[in-house]
């Protein structure tokens, strides 16, 4: 999910829409997740206003939050989704496909498959999809197994829909060179050794890199040289 919200960041003249799919368990919730993607995508007043009508059949309503400085959406109690409706709002999708270039990100794409009868939605989902040729899909999902099952599956609607494209561990000697930057922002030193030590103790993985490194900045002072012997002192924060 971070490299895809980087790689949407860096990407000029692209607008996105979103979807989260992380435990939804039905019709609704996918729906109601889709128009928040929908309308969270468009934050200029006049498209803004143009999206809204696109989604009028499922009276949504839009506010504008000053605190966060975005807008939120609901849907009226008195609307009432059905597989039907996931045709629907792709209809829209398709709609804002033709303002400009679009992708559309599922995240945690495997959890559809808690809905009751996924295979139903899978397969509304892969008919539009396949004739909207000028937007770019992308499916996410952090559960290999659930992943496979949706494009490996010969029962699937979506097998062999798309290419699939496994992320690996990050480089170590580019993701250190990264961690020593950002501890020179605070004027702090860290040496080979402490890094290979973190490394170790959390198989690589970047999260847990990331928290061991926070704890070493915890035990550390300004100006300090972070060695091997702060690890301790690190992992003691962090349990």
């Amino acid at each position: 999910s971070s490299l895809i919200r980087q790689a949407l960041a860096t990407s000029r003249g692209i607008r996105a829409i979103t979807v989260d799919l992380l435990e939804i368990k039905g019709i609704d919730e996918l729906c109601k997740e889709m128009i928040r993607a929908i309308v969270a995508m468009e934050k200029h007043g006049s498209f803004l206003e143009k999206t809204v009508k696109l989604l009028s059949g499922f009276r949504p309503a839009v506010a504008y939050e000053a605190v966060t400085n975005s807008w939120s959406v609901s849907v009226s109690p008195a609307t009432r989704f059905d597989y039907a409706s996931i045709g629907e709002l792709m209809d829209v999708v398709e709609e804002l496909g033709r303002r400009g270039k679009l992708v559309v990100v599922f995240d945690e794409f495997q959890d559809i498959l808690k809905i009751r009868e996924h295979g139903r939605a899978l397969a509304i989902l892969r008919s539009k999809v396949q004739h909207h040729g000028g937007i770019a899909y992308l499916f996410a999902g952090s559960i290999r197994s659930g992943m496979e099952r949706i494009f490996t599956d010969p029962e699937s609607p979506f097998l062999k829909s798309a290419v699939a494209m496994e992320v690996g561990p990050l480089d170590e000697a580019a993701f250190s060179a990264f961690l020593r930057r950002k501890f020179a922002l605070g004027k702090r030193a860290v040496t080979d050794e402490a890094l290979e030590r973190v490394f170790t103790i959390a198989a690589g993985n970047p999260g847990d890199v990331q928290q061991m490194c926070r704890a070493l900045w915890d035990v550390s002072a300004y100006r300090e040289r972070l060695d091997v012997q702060h690890v301790p002192g690190a992992l003691e924060v962090i349990f």
